[in-house]
């Protein structure tokens, strides 16, 4: 599921799952938390974007 929400550039999906699986003691393997970092990064994307939009 995180690795479908990362594929559609839904990045607060990604995290919800991912903060809810670490609160229900799910631990990740490499892959899920490779798909982690890379919401991470399309989130920052995102910030940098609206960042550099709002600059005179």
């Amino acid at each position: 599921m995180i690795v479908a929400c990362n594929e559609r550039g839904c990045y607060r999906g990604d995290e919800e799952l991912f903060c809810t699986m670490l609160d229900q003691g799910v631990l990740s393997d490499d892959f899920g938390f490779s798909t982690v970092l890379q919401f991470c990064v399309g989130q920052l994307a995102i910030l940098y974007r609206q960042i550099d939009i709002e600059q005179p």
